[in-house]
């Protein structure tokens, strides 16, 4: 599997795809798992069907580690967007089927800003951070349960979404925010260093 995905190309960038979208594709790529994760239909994204298989077997497998958290923060660094709220589906306008080449074309952020951020304030972004995708996830999950007993169940899955809708807009900010106080290029190479050896 790993030989045949390095075969297909060296990707769109300068110095081709990371490592860690190497081993996504690879992940996604494997029809011996596509009861785990696999590309959906359209081809143009893919889907973690069983996000705790998926952590205890394919993320201790390929990143050796089981935090699916600290992977979906992963891939929002990435760029990867989740489109529905009821399932786990990642997109990204370079992650395609059959086309690995353009995998290269996929760049992290690597953003640099004055102010200063000291590590007891990282840890509190960090940690409700964390926190409000733990609430996301969560309100996500009564969504798609209570969409089974529609419409008697309108109302409260109105107000689900509702909730839902307030919690991502307090977390885009949370995470703009977070940005925005990133120390200065030391301290965004050093943690860059620590997701890199995190993530190899």
């Amino acid at each position: 599997m790993e030989n045949s995905t390095k075969e297909q190309g060296g990707g769109g960038g300068s110095g081709g795809p990371t490592e860690f979208l190497v081993k996504i594709y690879q992940m996604v790529d494997d029809p011996y798992t596509d009861n785990i994760v696999s590309w959906s239909q359209s081809n143009n994204s893919f889907i973690i069907k069983d996000p705790d298989e998926f952590a205890t077997n394919l993320l201790s497998k390929y990143f050796r580690h089981n935090n699916f958290s600290n992977f979906v923060c992963q891939l929002n660094t990435y760029g990867f967007h989740k489109i529905k709220h009821d399932q786990w589906e990642f997109a990204n306008e370079y992650f395609l089927k059959d086309q690995y080449y353009l995998l290269g074309n996929i760049q992290g952020k690597q953003t640099v800003h004055n102010h200063a951020l000291g590590e007891v304030e990282r840890l509190a972004f960090e940690e409700e951070i964390e926190k409000l995708e733990n609430e996301k996830a969560s309100i996500e999950l009564d969504i798609s349960s209570f969409k089974q007993y529609l419409p008697a169940k309108k109302l409260h899955v109105d107000n689900l979404v509702q909730r839902l809708e307030a919690l991502e807009y307090r977390l885009n900010n949370l995470k703009n925010s977070f940005e925005t106080v990133l120390q200065n290029p030391k301290f965004v190479e050093k943690m860059n260093k620590k997701l890199s050896s995190f993530f190899r």
